[in-house]
């Protein structure tokens, strides 16, 4: 059984994923300390590093590491410092890396946003474009590995009710085979529907709205289709129609929307520290899926 270092491990996303695809987590670092406290309350057997990557002097032997570096600074949501943002976790990651044992693999996960960098600063000067996924990202990882490979994969073609479009690279010693996806029209199976997810099937709820700072970005969706991308501010709303009754979908109705279980111990003196580490999560399914097909590669 393949060991599991998951690193910027929010509230245990990726951990969780991975512990269903079969590997042993041998730890998880993070900063936040109630995204700490999420973690260890879910996977009590998993040792929860708290604090800065950047602290950990040797990281704890795994074959393969899981990194989710913060994505605020790519993310379209906030206002794309990139580099400059003092969240780019990419250069922490490095360091980190090449003052441990290397792991076999490397899964990092991470906002689309990123491959969408402006090219404003001096793209690929590792001083101002620390993390452009272009001239820097990927110059670093073919530097460590043999064979890297990326790719934009939506959430919802592997069964996660929601659309939630990531990028993720995968870094080894050969060529990784990536999953096919499952969900979807034409595919095996339909998407998950927020509906079914939620337990709404037949009731009069239309659909839910995103009121993040740039609404354009999702439009109303039905519940029989996945939910938009949740955000971390918890303001997805459902509207009942013909009534136009409004609500704010719960922490744990959004957390079933990330994929995990209706009664994850999400810990926080407030609602706002719970919404955003749901909305900062890696939904599970999305981690075992990735995980798995690493199994066989």
């Amino acid at each position: 059984m393949s060991k599991l270092l998951d690193l910027f491990a929010g509230a245990g996303g990726a951990s969780l994923g991975a512990e269903r695809a079969g590997y042993t987590v041998v730890a998880a670092a993070e900063w936040d300390a109630d995204a700490c406290a999420t973690h260890r309350a879910a996977m009590p057997e998993v040792s929860v590093i708290e604090g800065d990557i950047r602290a950990i002097e040797r990281a704890p032997d795994a074959d393969v590491w899981w990194a989710s570096p913060p994505c605020q600074a790519w993310s379209h949501a906030g206002k794309r410092k990139g580099a400059q943002d003092e969240r780019n976790g990419w250069p922490w990651l490095w360091e980190l890396m090449d003052r441990s044992r290397r792991p076999t693999w490397l899964v990092a996960e991470n906002v689309v946003g990123q491959t969408r960098h402006t090219r404003k600063g001096g793209c690929g000067d590792p001083l101002t474009c620390a993390g452009c996924y272009w001239q820097v990202v990927l110059v670093e990882a073919r530097r460590r590995f043999a064979h890297v490979s990326w790719r934009i994969v939506n959430c919802a073609d592997y069964g996660v009710p929601q659309a939630r479009k990531r990028v993720i690279m995968v870094c080894g010693p050969e060529p990784y085979e990536w999953p096919e996806a499952t969900h979807g029209p034409g595919r095996a199976q339909p998407w998950a529907s927020m509906g079914d997810a939620l337990g709404l099937v037949g009731c009069v709820v239309d659909g839910m709205r995103n009121t993040a700072a740039n609404p354009r970005q999702e439009r109303v969706r039905g519940t029989h289709e996945p939910a938009p991308t949740l955000g971390g501010k918890g303001n997805m709303i459902l509207r009942h129609v013909p009534t136009g009754d409004r609500r704010r979908l719960t922490v744990e109705e959004s957390g079933v929307l990330q994929d995990f279980p209706a009664d994850y111990p999400w810990q926080g003196t407030t609602k706002r520290s719970r919404y955003q580490q749901v909305g900062n999560a890696v939904p599970p399914r999305l981690a075992e899926v990735i995980l798995g097909a690493l199994e066989g590669s």
